[in-house]
């Protein structure tokens, strides 16, 4: 028997066995969400999962009001789970969440989700949800793998520029955030932002992380900063959040001597994945190419998918046609 308990979300723990959740549903996401900036969510809620009374996994909903849609109900990369369910147990959870939301008051008239991989995508589509936005895939170095297997997945010319950056006597520091001492870090985002025009989470979004489970590392050059990288943990997982790098630092290969300091230092504290973010290797062919050479593996995410009473009823046909096909 399916059980669904609401929490608010950034005082709902990670359970036991879901030890590496995605950055968009750790209970820290919710926390820097929580204090102050919002980012379009008026409330996230956590939901775990019980079946037969055991806590089998969580999934964080932001939730939103929108003047003709009403209450929208978005749910990125989730749910986490503590084992891979049984199909069906996974879609029974899914089906029963708007439920269990709508009987203590809250009642979404549309769901929106990205779902984690193929599966996730399935059990979404058996309910009834439609795939809007094609899946994208990001960029994630296992830690789990030890140095030198490491060193041996980056690519030839990604290697040759650790070893040019450690050759050029840099100093490299790392420590938790600060908002009084680093904000220059912030404005230099800010700036970055806007100058290349790419989609990211408002920089006070890292100024209202957990502080402990932010980690700055700096690479100086004669005592001067030249290049910096913030880390955000999450679980026994962590993403990459913020780069910045002076024409000094590009000119050092600053960058990838950080990257790889801090891949070494998670992995030291028991970080086993370590999430570059997305793959563009359009809009951002260079970028991609700097997380593929640094040894990281691409992995394709599900689609966004959505739900909505009408389109339910459309997805469902789909689904049961495609399932009998």
């Amino acid at each position: 028997m399916i059980e669904i308990e609401w929490h608010p979300a950034r005082r709902c723990a990670m359970p036991p066995g879901a030890a590496m959740p995605p950055l968009q549903q750790h209970p820290a996401y919710a926390a820097a969400m929580a204090r102050g900036i919002g980012h379009g969510a008026e409330d996230i809620r956590a939901a775990l999962i019980r079946e037969n009374g055991a806590v089998i996994g969580r999934a964080q909903v932001m939730l939103r009001h929108f003047p003709l849609a009403g209450m929208v109900g978005y749910m990125p990369r989730g749910p986490v789970w503590c084992s891979a369910p049984a199909r069906e147990t996974a879609i029974a959870a899914l089906r029963a969440m708007p439920r269990s939301l709508r009987s203590e008051g809250t009642a979404c008239r549309l769901w929106i989700c990205n779902a984690e991989g193929d599966a996730p995508a399935a059990a979404l589509s058996r309910i009834g949800y439609l795939p809007v936005i094609t899946p994208q895939h990001v960029a994630e170095i296992d830690l789990d793998e030890d140095q030198d297997r490491r060193l041996a997945r980056q690519s030839g010319k990604w290697r040759n520029r650790l070893r040019h950056a450690q050759g050029r006597e840099l100093h490299i520091t790392h420590r938790p955030l600060s908002t009084a001492r680093d904000g220059w870090l912030l404005a230099a985002e800010t700036v970055q932002q806007g100058a290349k025009g790419y989609r990211a989470l408002p920089v006070s979004f890292a100024a209202h992380y957990p502080t402990d489970l932010t980690r700055l590392f700096l690479a100086e050059r004669k005592g001067e900063v030249i290049a910096a990288m913030l880390v955000l943990r999450h679980g026994a997982a962590a993403s990459y959040h913020i780069g910045w790098s002076s024409s000094a630092g590009k000119s050092a290969s600053a960058h990838n001597l950080l990257l790889w300091q801090a891949s070494n230092w998670l992995a030291r504290k028991g970080v086993r994945r370590f999430d570059l973010g997305t793959l563009d290797t359009q809009a951002a062919a260079g970028l991609a190419r700097f997380k593929l050479g640094a040894g990281a593996r691409p992995r394709a995410l599900g689609p966004t998918m959505l739900y909505s009473p009408p389109s339910g009823v459309l997805g469902r046909i789909r689904a049961h046609l495609k399932h009998a096909a």
